[in-house]
Formats: C-alpha cells, structure tokens, sequence
C-alpha cells in the first residue's frame, strides 16, 4: 500500500510541474470548467505514461474506476501517445 501512495505522490508532482500557474483576471474572472478539465487531462496524462497506456493500471493510480477514467478520456479527448 505504501508503494501506491508513493506513486500517487510521484504523479500529483508530475502533474504539478506540468501544469502552469492560472492567471485570474480581476476584470473578467476566469472559466472554472475549462481549467478543472486541463488538470484532469494533466493528471490522466501523467498517470497514463506512469502506466505504460495501461488504462486499468492508471485508473488505480488515480483511484478510478477503470470505466470511469474510459469516459473521461472521450470525454476530455485525450489521445494515446
């Protein structure tokens, strides 16, 4: 279990350097939704590349079911690399 955490650690770091500071405009704000969906496609990035693409092994990194990270890769349309 340790070994898991410590995975998870690794990729929430990997997905903390890949992800630029938000910029919040006082005037206009920022879109909520489209910055949430650039995290999500960081952290299912990352999470795929630790996994070797493996989609079961990435949604237990991500603590997904291995369906619900299916969707959210159509979703978000994220390509294999």
């Amino acid at each position: 279990m340790e070994m898991l955490g410590s995975t998870i650690r690794a990729l929430l770091h990997e997905a903390a350097l890949r992800t630029e500071p938000v910029a919040i405009d006082p005037e206009h704000g920022i879109d909520f939704y489209e910055n949430v969906a650039r995290f999500e496609v960081s952290l299912i990035e990352s999470a795929l590349e630790m996994a070797g693409g493996r989609q079961n092994k990435a949604a237990k990194l991500l603590n997904l079911r291995t369906s619900t990270l299916n969707w959210k890769i159509k979703k978000l349309d994220i390509k294999a690399r």
